[in-house]
């Protein structure tokens, strides 16, 4: 069968740093150019600007000019300060009124960032920009090989007919209608992202019953609409955890750091195979406080898992569990596996 492979992220590498820098200054040279081809077409734009950017040295030269010819007495600088602004005022209403009539909009000149909120810097703030954290989980996924694997699954690719459509004993409606279904809803999840009620979903049944395709469908949509996205497995997110407190491993530290650091930030969460990492004491309790924070922050995070409610429960005691039937809409997968499915 497909192994799939899951992510670490990894620390903020000069290469990301420079590829900001690049984009930033690229974004400033494109502006730059488009400025100086409509110059070209309208100089008196040229001398409009340059009058307004030497509003200082006007206003100096105005003083000295004024205290020379008062000899010496006062100047009135309230009435020098109206003037200037009057004079610049003038000017700003020429350019709109050139800019107007080229049809030229007043943002031309301004450089186009990739991401406006840090203006392609990486940073806003002082802290890491929600851009720049999809950046490094987005070269991560790269290095993994999930961009190629969200690039195979995925709404797109969902395939339906797969499911049977006979119904199977003790159930109301066959796989391939309960999947219908189940799909509907996650489709309509991306859609409303991120103001759903409830924000989480917990995704159970069977292995090879559509869990883990789902998580897939739902991460390549909302990655496209801009949104970040982290995806786990319990077992990866629980090493991560131990190795942020333990240190046992140095070359995993910083990798261990961002994603502690990241888990109650990004827009959505998602843990693959839950009930497949060890089982400790030290392990449900950072489950719980992970899960717990995101709930704390109204952040959305997905749960897959092979164990039954009843399963889960004996597993994370009602503590976990409590809050995983409160917060958390569950649906159920169920029919044969269908990675032995040609």
């Amino acid at each position: 069968g497909l192994t799939r492979l899951y992510f670490m992220p990894i620390p903020i590498s000069t290469a990301v740093l420079q590829e900001y820098e690049e984009k930033r200054r690229q974004a400033q040279s494109d502006a730059a150019f488009r400025k100086s081809e409509v110059y070209a077409r309208y100089p008196r734009l040229s001398e409009i600007d340059q009058a307004l950017e030497e509003t200082g040295f006007r206003a100096i030269r105005s003083y000295l000019t004024l205290s020379q010819a008062s000899g010496g007495e006062p100047v009135d600088k309230a009435s020098l300060l109206s003037s200037l602004k009057s004079d610049n005022q003038t000017l700003r209403e020429e350019k709109a009124q050139i800019l107007s009539s080229a049809g030229i909009p007043a943002a031309y000149f301004e450089p186009r960032y990739s991401c406006r909120d840090c203006q392609d810097t990486g940073f806003v703030d002082g802290k890491r920009c929600h851009c720049l954290t999809q950046r490094l989980i987005d070269l991560a996924y790269e290095a993994s090989g999930i961009r190629d694997e969200l690039e195979k699954k995925n709404f797109s690719t969902f395939k339906i007919g797969l499911f049977p459509r006979t119904v199977l004993d003790g159930r109301t409606m066959s796989p391939q209608k309960n999947m219908r279904k189940i799909a509907k809803a996650a489709f309509t999840y991306t859609e409303q992202f991120p103001d759903n009620q409830p924000h989480s979903l917990l995704f159970y049944g069977d292995p090879g019953t559509g869990k883990t395709f789902l998580c897939d469908c739902i991460a390549k949509k909302l990655l496209d609409q801009g949104f970040t996205v982290l995806y786990l497995t319990a077992n990866a997110l629980c090493s991560a955890l131990d190795e942020f407190r333990f240190h046992r491993n140095p070359s995993m530290q910083e990798k261990a750091q961002l994603i502690h650091d990241q888990l109650g930030e990004v827009d959505l969460l998602i843990v693959d195979d839950l009930g497949t990492e060890f089982a400790s004491q030290i392990t449900m309790g950072d489950l719980f406080e992970c899960f717990n924070q995101r709930i704390l922050k109204s952040k959305a995070t997905i749960i897959s898992t092979n164990l039954k409610p009843e399963q889960l429960r004996t597993t994370y005691m009602d503590r976990l569990y409590s809050r995983f039937n409160g917060y958390y809409q569950f649906y159920e997968f169920y029919g044969p596996d269908l990675r032995t499915i040609k």
